[in-house]
C-alpha cells in the first residue's frame, strides 16, 4: 500500500494542463487521442478494414452518413466503475437528459460526471461534469459545457459553436478568458455528443467511421475501426456479445500518439459502450466498465 500511495502522489505532482482531462475522458469515452503502435497513417487504418471485411466475406463499402441513423433511446444513465493500475478509483454517469431548445433549434441534451471516491480523493480529488447539446436535424454539438475540478485545478468553460460563420466561442468563467477558434463549417462534436453519434451511426463489422472532433479548443480528425466480435463481462450481467472498436484521432494530419484506446460496444439494440481501456506511457493503463442501467 505504501508503494502505491508514493507511486500516485509521484504521477499526480503534475501540470495541470498535461492529460488530466486526457485521461479522465479517453477511460469514460475511448474516443479521446486513441493511436495503436501498428499504425503509422490513415491508410494503415483502411487496409485493416478492408482486410477485416475480406476475412469475414463483408461486402467492401463506405459507412455511409446520409442513411437514416440508428435512434437512441429517450432517456438513459449508465453507470462506469473507473480502475486506474488496478484500483478502483471512481465512478463515471452518462445521461440522455432529453431533449430541449437552444438557439431556436431541437437539440438533444447529454451529460456525464467522472468523480474519484474517497481513497483516491486523498492524492487527486476529481469531480467533473461535462454538457454537451447536439442539434437533432443536422447532428453536431451545438454547445460544450464543462465544470472541471481536478486536484487544484478549476475550469468552468462554454463553448458555443456558429457553423455559418465558423467559429466556436469558448468562455472560462474561472479566469474570464475568451477565445475564437475556427471549426469546418459542415460541423463537428465534442468527446461527448460524439460518443452519442456513434452509436447512431448505422456502422458493422470493419466499417471505419470519420468526422471531425472539438477538444481543448483544437479540431481533430477522428477516424474510428469496428475491428471485431467478442465477448466482455458485464457486472451481473454476465458475458455480453460486443463490438471492439479502435478510435484514432490526428491532429494537423499527424497521428496523436499519447497513448492507445480499445472501446467495446453492445451488439444489441442501443449499442451501449460496454467497457474502454486506455495505455499511457506515463500513467500506465486505466479502465472502465458497465456498473449498471438505469
Amino acid at each position: 500500500m505504501l508503494k502505491i500511495r508514493t507511486y500516485l502522489r509521484r504521477y499526480f505532482k503534475f501540470r495541470e494542463d498535461f492529460s488530466v482531462n486526457k485521461i479522465i475522458m479517453a477511460i469514460c469515452l475511448c474516443f479521446l487521442t486513441g493511436c495503436s503502435a501498428t499504425v503509422q497513417n490513415r491508410d494503415d487504418i483502411f487496409k485493416q478494414s478492408q482486410k477485416i471485411k475480406q476475412a469475414n466475406a463483408i461486402k467492401e463499402e463506405v459507412v455511409d452518413l446520409k442513411k437514416p441513423l440508428l435512434l437512441l433511446p429517450e432517456s438513459e444513465e449508465l453507470v462506469y466503475k473507473a480502475k486506474y493500475l488496478g484500483i478502483t478509483v471512481g465512478e463515471m454517469r452518462t445521461k440522455i437528459v432529453g431533449k430541449t431548445q437552444l438557439r431556436g433549434v431541437e437539440v438533444t441534451h447529454f451529460e456525464m460526471t467522472a468523480t474519484t471516491n474517497a481513497f483516491f480523493s486523498k492524492f487527486f480529488k476529481v469531480n467533473d461534469r461535462f454538457v454537451a447539446y447536439m442539434d437533432v436535424k443536422n447532428h453536431r454539438v451545438l454547445r460544450h459545457e464543462e465544470y472541471r475540478h481536478e486536484g487544484g485545478y478549476n475550469k468552468e468553460a462554454v463553448v458555443d459553436f456558429y457553423y455559418d460563420e465558423g467559429i466556436a466561442h469558448f468562455r472560462n468563467a474561472v479566469d474570464n478568458t475568451e477565445k475564437k477558434v475556427k471549426i469546418p463549417k459542415e460541423g463537428v462534436f465534442d468527446i461527448l455528443g460524439a460518443n452519442y453519434y456513434f452509436r447512431m451511426v448505422p456502422w458493422e463489422l470493419g466499417d471505419t467511421v470519420e468526422f471531425k472532433l472539438y477538444v481543448e479548443e483544437k479540431i481533430y480528425g477522428f477516424v474510428g475501426l469496428v475491428k471485431s466480435k467478442t465477448k466482455v463481462h458485464v457486472h451481473k450481467q454476465g458475458r455480453k456479445e460486443a463490438y471492439k472498436f479502435l478510435p484514432y484521432a490526428f491532429l494537423n494530419g499527424d497521428e496523436v500518439k499519447d497513448g492507445s484506446a480499445i472501446a467495446f460496444f453492445s451488439t444489441e439494440e442501443y449499442r451501449i459502450p460496454l467497457r474502454g481501456m486506455v495505455k499511457t506511457p506515463i500513467f500506465g493503463s486505466a479502465s472502465i466498465s458497465l456498473h449498471e442501467t438505469k
